[in-house]
């Protein structure tokens, strides 16, 4: 099945408190999964039960045409400091209207190094997965909607604190740990961890 897709990597900073954001799109199978036994990658189904089984063996792999580099990239000013006070550190809100036009979507929302978000606040949308990732010292927040219609608008939304390498560290044992990346991939299929570290590079 042919079709447009997309992938938004949205790299939150402090100062200024903004998101950097980059988007991909390709033309064709947007989802793959790495087959162990033939060392190879294949095309994989574009429905939320494959996708999520998938994403939770760590076998997950996206076509991005990072030679091209991101179809756009833009700064948003959708950080801003929460009113609400209900830890000793610093809140933040990251709130981001975002309208695709793309029949599947994975939006990835990479936090400054040693922040955290509040998993209670993560928005949840009709339709959309949404996991909480970490990788080093980073935690991330991803959306992924599947066939939606011709243009959809996401609420993303979520609070988040620090930085606190302490409290990090605490809740490191409630997020899924970013799978690792295959050196058998082909440059153009990109694991979650190549996501998290594409997002906050300073490369196209």
């Amino acid at each position: 099945m042919g079709y447009i897709s997309e992938c938004v990597l949205s790299s939150i900073e402090l100062n200024p408190p903004r998101a950097l954001i980059k988007v991909f799109k390709t033309a064709g199978m947007l989802f793959y999964e790495r087959q162990i036994r033939r060392k190879e990658a294949q095309e994989l189904p574009p429905d939320v039960s494959s996708v999520l089984r998938s994403l939770h063996a760590g076998g997950l792999l996206l076509k991005l045409d990072t030679f091209a580099g991101p179809r756009e990239t833009y700064e948003c000013e959708c950080i801003k400091k929460s009113k609400t006070k209900v830890e000793k550190n610093r809140a933040f809100e990251f709130n981001h209207r975002y309208v695709s036009r793309s029949p599947s979507l994975l939006y990835l929302a990479v936090l400054p190094e040693f922040c955290y978000c509040d998993e209670k606040t993560v928005a949840q949308e009709q339709n959309v997965l949404k996991e909480i990732f970490e990788d080093e010292n980073r935690q991330s927040v991803a959306w992924l909607n599947i066939e939606h219609e011709a243009r959809r608008e996401f609420h993303l939304r979520f609070l988040f604190y620090g930085p606190d390498e302490t409290e990090f560290r605490k809740r490191r044992k409630n997020a899924l740990k970013a799978p690792p990346t295959s050196e058998r991939s082909k440059n153009t299929l990109k694991e979650m961890r190549d996501l998290i570290h594409l997002a906050v590079s300073s490369r196209g």
